[in-house]
């Protein structure tokens, strides 16, 4: 069997996918059993029953990797442990992997052995080896209930990790007494780095060379994104190779053939371990061992089926690690190579092999595309020209940079001295970074594409590589479909004319979001914090706007200057383009948020606008907003939540009204001045509060449904079990955040469909 590896692989991961989505299990084995009987059976061959093992396998090892977690959602936990390793979180925080053998939950202590992730509290800093005692709250292993939000649950299971905390204490406890030489050495030439080069240049070779990329700020990490080659800022199997490679040269004429393969495949081992075998490296180093191998046994290497031989192995020993993008990304780039490999025939003048560099970075960019779409929502072709240019010099930068630590370490001057090459190509990149980044059609807003997308997108890709479709007309054919599939996806969000009101899950707090038809959206409230350090802004919206591809917010309004109200608010100013920003003409107290918001909206060039009662304004999809309240420009001696904007939005037929904190006195003041308060979907008041939603106001307003927003067991006690009761007694039906996660009103002006992102409790499927 040519390529045993590429079948093994393949049948694999399908018997990893359906064993963790069972649904499919019968129909999938079926199909496969058929298929692969049928050829061994017609090739009377026994090596065709092979793929059927490697499915059987994927399965069983499928359905026992299925745990449960070893920590409640949300609860209070302390763990004994010892750490295996440690990296960084961009917001400054430890995360470590930990091996428990105590854990307490809920009052009850068990000796339980578990593989967990821990994040520290800032400012605490642990070692590799440590025995440390951590108490905390277990992280929350639901699926996220915002689109576009980060799923915590899938991260752990992707690391083959049983479970995670926050930690707020964390007590020393000695150490497993271990010498980790490797460690020792990577904390020196950290060290050493930030002695030699500037602070912003420091950040950037540890992230290269020690895979330290959290500490990368992110205004440098983002810099390089817009760039195309924020790969470079993450170990990866393009580092890897390029350190392989470049010790082979360096010990091949000493050496020979076969001694350098063998040295340089004891370097990549050792260089795994060293920067935290991340799952790229990993891969890179099972294929560099085995192409390596191969010159070592003066046999013939195959770069596919040692790509396949990673693969296999990697989701044997983790089957969760098909979740991780970082994988997934990694295997499709080289799986990419190897199509250039097949397609460009190699090259022997200067010209032509920067036109088939060129041509190898296009290719990992549309390879790649899906993968970045459903995961980043954005896709970048400025990477296709920047590469050109940074990934002929990553091999002298890594080198010069390793040698720079090495010998810095016995003379720092020395490595000062070296360190000036390294800054040079530095300079290099990020002047490519600056021209990439301003060139038409650099980065695309996609948002999620969807996995239909990407098997038809795949399907279609293959079929233009394979060696049997050479004709022109054929393959024209099939670019022109891909083209179709691009079309239709992006096309039909503006041919349905529907829009959509999202009442986002943003905690104890109000954030409501219209999207409309022609593209619109409009954010009313920004919702606070999601918890200690965590803003919903950066946190939950703005990757909800990512998701739906939507780039900019044509109106952000703000109903008054409570944290729960528009403490997300900056985040999204400074985070995305906003073309208006939308406040109560009322006179407010000097307010801290508002300071931070106005003074946000200066630095972005963003207009605010100050609106009362009685003004409206049309809006795309056929929609009108309508001011009902406050009704006050100066100052008076009621509360600061009397001042908070009611808006109704009209679509066609159908209506919200969103009443902001106002009590029970505005709502009387709303009805006795015969605003039209009628709708067909109320966001009831301060969050259910019993001082809100009367009786009387409930009864004008006369909905047909009732969406609170509110917090899982907050502190304030809302909703208010009346209002329900109120609500109920009117024949309103009820939706909760709190219960039914994000929820989404769909309207064709005439009619209104409801959906839920309600909260399901997974095991270990993401």
């Amino acid at each position: 069997m040519k390529r045993p590896f590429l079948h093994l692989a393949i049948f694999l991961i399908i018997g990893l996918l359906s064993g963790q989505y069972t649904d499919f299990l019968p129909y999938t084995a079926l199909l496969a059993v058929l298929i692969i009987g049928f050829r061994a059976f017609k090739n009377k061959n026994i090596v065709f029953l092979l793929p059927l093992a490697s499915l059987v396998l994927g399965l069983t090892v499928s359905f026992l990797a299925v745990k449960d977690p070893v920590f409640e959602n949300d609860t209070d936990v302390s763990v004994k442990c010892v750490v295996t390793n440690t990296n960084f979180t961009q917001g400054g925080r430890q995360r470590l992997f930990a091996k428990t053998s105590v854990i307490a939950e809920n009052g009850g202590i068990k000796n339980t052995e578990a593989k967990i992730l821990i994040y520290t509290p800032k400012g605490e800093f642990v070692h590799k080896g440590d025995i440390i005692f951590a108490t905390g709250k277990s992280v929350s292993m639901e699926k996220p209930t915002v689109k576009g939000g980060f799923d915590m649950g899938k991260y752990i299971i992707s690391k083959n990790l049983e479970g995670g905390m926050y930690a707020k204490k964390i007590y020393y406890m000695g150490n497993n007494g271990k010498v980790y030489f490797l460690d020792n050495l990577k904390e020196k030439l950290h060290n050493i780095y930030f002695e030699i080069f500037p602070e912003k240049e420091a950040q950037i070779v540890c992230a290269m060379v020690l895979g330290e990329g959290s500490l990368v700020s992110d205004d440098t990490r983002e810099f390089y994104s817009s760039a195309g080659i924020s790969h470079v800022l993450a170990v990866s199997g393009l580092h890897t190779a390029a350190i392989c490679l470049a010790v082979r040269l360096i010990f091949k004429r000493i050496l020979g053939k076969r001694k350098s393969a063998a040295a340089a495949m004891v370097f990549a081992a050792l260089y795994a371990v060293f920067t935290g075998c991340a799952p790229s490296v990993v891969r890179a180093v099972i294929m560099v061992e085995i192409v390596l191998l191969a010159d070592v046994l003066y046999r013939q290497g195959d770069t596919l089926n040692s790509l396949c031989a990673a693969v296999f192995f990697m989701a044997l020993y983790n089957p969760f690690i098909i979740y991780d993008v970082g994988f997934l990304l990694s295997v499709s780039s080289v799986y990419a190579c190897v199509l250039c490999g097949k397609i460009f025939e190699k090259e022997d003048t200067v010209l032509k092999k920067i036109l088939s560099l060129a041509a190898v970075s296009f290719m990992v960019s549309v390879v790649t595309l899906p993968i970045c779409a459903i995961n980043f929502y954005t896709v970048s072709f400025a990477g296709v020209f920047a590469n050109i240019f940074v990934i002929p010099l990553l091999m002298p930068l890594l080198l010069l940079a390793f040698v720079c630590g090495i010998l810095g370490a016995v003379n720092i001057n020395i490595g000062i001295f070296i360190g000036g090459s390294v800054y040079v190509i530095l300079k290099i990149f990020e002047f490519v970074s600056f021209i990439a980044a301003k060139l038409p059609l650099a980065n695309i807003h996609t948002g999620n594409l969807g996995l239909i997308f990407a098997f038809l997108y795949y399907i279609l890709i293959i079929l233009l590589v394979q060696n049997k479709i050479s004709q022109f007309k054929t393959r024209i054919l099939i670019l022109a479909d891909l083209a179709a599939v691009f079309v239709l996806l992006l096309g039909n969000r503006f041919i349905y004319h529907k829009n959509y009101m999202d009442f986002i899950d943003v905690g104890q707090g109000d954030c409501m979001v219209l999207r409309t038809y022609d593209g619109g959206v409009y954010v009313f409230d920004t919702g606070g914090y999601v918890s200690e350090g965590e803003n919903t802004g950066e946190k939950i919206i703005l990757p909800y706007l990512d998701y739906y591809g939507k780039s900019k917010v044509d109106a952000l309004f703000i109903s008054h200057p409570d944290n729960d109200h528009c403490g997300g608010a900056e985040e999204i100013i400074r985070g995305t383009k906003v073309e208006n920003i939308v406040v109560a003409d009322y006179p407010y107290e000097e307010s801290e948020l508002y300071s931070k918001i106005y003074s946000a909206a200066k630095d972005t060039k963003t207009d605010i606008l100050y609106i009362k009662g009685g003004q409206s304004a049309e809006i795309g999809g056929e929609c009108e907003i309508l001011c009902l309240y406050p009704l006050y420009t100066e100052k008076t001696e009621i509360s600061d939540n009397s001042g908070s904007l009611v808006l109704k939005i009209v679509c066609g037929e159908k209506s919200f009204l969103l009443t902001g904190d106002i009590g029970a006195d505005d709502e009387k003041k709303l009805i006795l001045l015969n605003a039209p308060i009628k709708c067909d979907v109320l966001k009831t008041a301060h969050h259910g509060s019993k001082y809100s939603t009367s009786d009387e106001f409930v009864e004008k307003v006369n909905a047909d449904y009732a969406v609170i927003s509110y917090g899982k067991n907050n502190r304030y006690g809302h909703p208010s079990a009346e209002v329900k009761q109120r609500l109920e007694n009117n024949g309103i039906i009820i939706y909760e955040t709190a219960v039914d996660g994000t929820i989404t009103a769909e309207t064709d002006g005439k009619t209104l469909k409801f959906y839920t992102s309600a909260k399901e409790e997974k095991k270990w499927r993401p």
